[in-house]
């Protein structure tokens, strides 16, 4: 019974380092122009870590077009009380 206890204590501990992203996708707004929205709602997300794979993501979007990324508008929003770390961008792809 004890070992059960560890166990599940150990899996718990493990579960709250590890992060639960979530991602719309790539969304078309129109006339080429997209957006990702991501949110990290594990223990310890970060905004940096957030901000980083939705532009990484963004990135392979326009990479698997042969074109390059290009930045609309970003909005950020930080981890506080009660409020999990949001990234979302605005893009399109540019011919290289």
């Amino acid at each position: 019974m004890r070992s059960t206890i560890n166990t599940l204590f150990i899996a718990l501990i493990a579960l709250s380092f590890s992060g639960c992203q979530t991602s719309s996708g790539v969304m078309t707004k129109g006339d080429d122009i997209y957006s990702i929205a991501r949110r990290d709602t594990g223990a310890f997300g970060s905004l940096s870590r957030v901000k980083k794979k939705t532009y990484n993501e963004a990135a392979n979007f326009c990479k698997e077009k042969n074109t390059d990324l290009k930045i609309i508008n970003e909005d950020l929003v930080p981890r506080s009380l009660g409020q999990f770390p949001e990234a979302e961008i605005k893009f399109t792809c540019i011919k290289k």
